[in-house]
């Protein structure tokens, strides 16, 4: 009876079992086909007249493997198109698996989800808004010029001696240091670099073979546009560096704060410099207005809400409460990040990723018998869950507060000083009235409210002194409103239908694990994409970019494609 009992199987268990099966099945089908979705977006695209070599300006476009960036970048192309005629190119990026040296069973996921057959399936649907492959990351692995990149990584490797010299690494004038570390930790994953590790020697590897085909094709086909998402990681920061050295004009869409960034030299990272910001305000139109809007936006999020400086999270830091642990009145709290995530997406940084930090700053801690309360990310993966518990193991003096704690709580409780690197945190707390330290360039870097460390020295020195730190409450959230302005409301009103537009569609595809079900959400985007003004604004200027005109002229080609939409339709 007892064995019947064991043996029995709740009602629905197989069944559940059997359709979990059958949807892996159908996802890792669909990495290889197009799907019926993606096919209804490729044929609702227009296809460009056959030109010869070299009768129009090149844009290459990144070979993104989402249905987000994907259909951006094809609406962009042809939004550019119709004003001048241009050869789309793309630049297929994949190249690292991630995760695929954890385990048997994760290098087997890795090489069936990611290889040169999905490759094809991919190449085939940017193919329906471009005219060939540029060149991929992916090279042949059996070549004599892939052996002579492994020889010279295993070089740079074994010369490696220290976190800073990796992250220093520049090889033939071009910087790939800080991208193989960001790499090595986001695609291991890892907390930190372990510079003994055979895995850092292949992501080397892939950074040489990376800069050796991104220099040939810069150099010999030189063409006018990268259009790109990020520009962070080897896959889409070397490109990004070697195409602005080639004088090749760089353009980002991966931040939320402008539809796309065109990048510079002494400004290479997608995220949206700051610098200007505090000075900025005082020249910002209807400043009185916009006050008022940043107060009404911040105290949503304090309400659990998402704004657009926080749409790519899945988790509000503001949506749960928790059980607070005592004697937070009057402490430091260490806001920790993912640790997973690229620590060097801004200008600069005093530790090398954010372990480091973590622990450099929960010695001194211990050392200076200084009570620090930590909360750690409420949008971490997985892995970055775990480095967290074994900073609890080895920092049992610490008061770990749980991810969910909302960060109201911690402030009405009377913390008296946030820490973080670069978190969005610094400007939370000032509008709570709690100062922060910040251990690296930020957005906040302009603003008194954030005391951003220029070194470890006088970073020890402001976490010793937190307690001395200015605490005038109304002064406090008055810069954070005035940095909620800049950061987010700078842009006008089409600006901000635009990016409302695109951040609906970003949390669409996200709902979908990056792949839309049906051909619907494609053409409803695009439809609505292109009757943006502010959209088509944006594809004029990159149009007068391929060619340095004038902003002034931006007007006559929009009235002109203006009036040709107004004849075919």
């Amino acid at each position: 009876m007892q064995a019947t009992e064991k043996m029995r199987v709740e009602p629905g268990t197989f069944a559940k079992l059997l359709e979990r099966v059958r949807k892996t099945v159908l996802a890792l089908l669909d990495r290889y086909r197009i799907t019926p979705a993606e096919r209804i977006f490729m044929r609702s695209l227009p296809r460009a007249a056959p030109r010869p070599p070299g009768d129009a300006p090149i844009v290459l476009v990144e070979t993104v493997e989402d249905h987000y960036y994907s259909a951006l970048f094809a609406n962009i192309v042809l939004g550019i198109a119709a004003r001048r005629p241009i050869e789309v190119q793309q630049f297929v990026s994949r190249s690292l698996r991630p995760g695929c040296t954890r385990s048997l069973y994760r290098i087997v996921r890795s090489l069936c989800y990611y290889n040169r057959l999905t490759d094809r399936k991919w190449i085939r649907f940017y193919g329906a808004f471009c005219s060939r492959v540029a060149y991929r990351s992916a090279s042949r692995v059996f070549s004599f010029s892939t052996l002579i990149d492994l020889i010279n990584a295993w070089k740079i490797w074994r010369s490696l001696g220290s976190k800073e010299s990796l992250i220093e690494l520049t090889v033939s004038g071009t910087k790939l240091g800080d991208l193989i570390y960001d790499t090595y930790l986001r695609f291991r994953p890892s907390a930190t670099v372990n510079l003994d590790s055979t895995y850092l020697w292949v992501v080397i590897w892939q950074a040489l073979r990376d800069l050796r085909a991104a220099t040939v094709y810069m150099s010999s086909v030189k063409p006018q546009m990268f259009i790109t998402s990020y520009s962070c990681y080897v896959q889409h920061g070397i490109a990004v560096r070697v195409a602005l050295a080639a004088g090749v004009k760089v353009v980002t869409l991966g931040n939320y704060q402008k539809f796309y960034k065109q990048l510079q030299s002494a400004d290479s990272v997608h995220t949206q410099n700051p610098d200007d910001y505090r000075s900025g305000f005082s020249r910002l139109a209807n400043s009185g207005a916009k006050i008022e809007e940043a107060a009404a936006a911040l105290a949503a999020r304090m309400a659990g809400k998402f704004d657009p400086a926080t749409a790519y999270m899945h988790r509000s830091a503001y949506a749960e409460k928790a059980e607070l642990p005592r004697g937070i009145s009057g402490s430091a709290v260490l806001f920790l990040h993912d640790f997973f995530d690229s620590p060097h997406c801004y200008q600069w940084m005093i530790f090398p990723d954010f372990w480091e930090w973590a622990t450099f700053t929960l010695n001194l801690a211990r050392r200076e018998g200084i009570k620090v309360f930590v909360k750690p990310h409420p949008n971490q993966i997985a892995g970055s869950r775990a480095v967290v518990r074994m900073l609890m193991r080895d920092y049992p003096e610490a008061a770990w507060l749980s991810s969910g704690t909302s960060n109201v709580q911690i402030a009405e409780a009377g913390a008296a000083c946030a820490i973080t690197v670069h978190g969005t945190v610094a400007h939370e707390m000032a509008y709570l009235g709690v100062p922060s330290i910040s251990a690296g360039h930020s957005p906040h870097v302009s603003f008194t409210f954030s005391h951003t460390a220029r070194s470890r020295e006088e970073y020890s020195r402001l976490i010793c002194n937190y307690r001395d730190l200015p605490h005038v409450h109304e002064a406090l959230r008055r810069e954070s409103l005035e940095f909620y302005c800049m950061h987010n409301l700078r842009i006008d009103a089409d600006e901000m239908r635009l990016r409302d537009l695109i951040l609906d569609y970003f949390a669409l595809v996200v709902k979908h694990d990056g792949f839309l079900p049906d051909g619907g959400g494609f053409l409803s985007f695009s439809q609505r994409l292109n009757a943006e003004p502010a959209f088509r604004r944006a594809c004029a200027e990159m149009a007068a970019l391929l060619h340095d005109e004038l902003a002034a002229d931006l007007s006559l080609n929009e009235g002109a494609l203006n009036r040709e939409r107004a004849a075919s339709g």
